[in-house]
């Protein structure tokens, strides 16, 4: 039998150049939206990540976010631990 799956997507996020400043606290606060976090540039202000597909929509409220974009989708399996 197998587990629950679990829709991902890796995703950039690009933050605003007057809160590029601010790059540290805003990716504090995208971890606690959801936010998986593979890399940041400081230099571009973009931060990239992975997330669970019904979350997406949490990272565009968060202050100094200027655009969140899909790179690419991918399933998961959780394992079922009766089985």
């Amino acid at each position: 039998m197998s587990g629950r799956k679990t829709y991902k997507l890796s995703v950039l996020v690009t933050v605003e150049e007057p809160h590029r400043e601010r790059l540290d606290a805003i990716e504090q606060q995208l971890r606690n939206a959801g936010l998986e976090v593979v890399d940041t540039s400081e230099l571009g202000g973009i931060i990239a990540g992975d997330i669970e597909e019904e979350k997406l929509g949490s990272l565009a409220a968060v202050p100094g976010v200027a655009n969140v974009e899909v790179d690419q989708s991918y399933t998961t399996e959780d394992e079922d631990p009766h089985s």
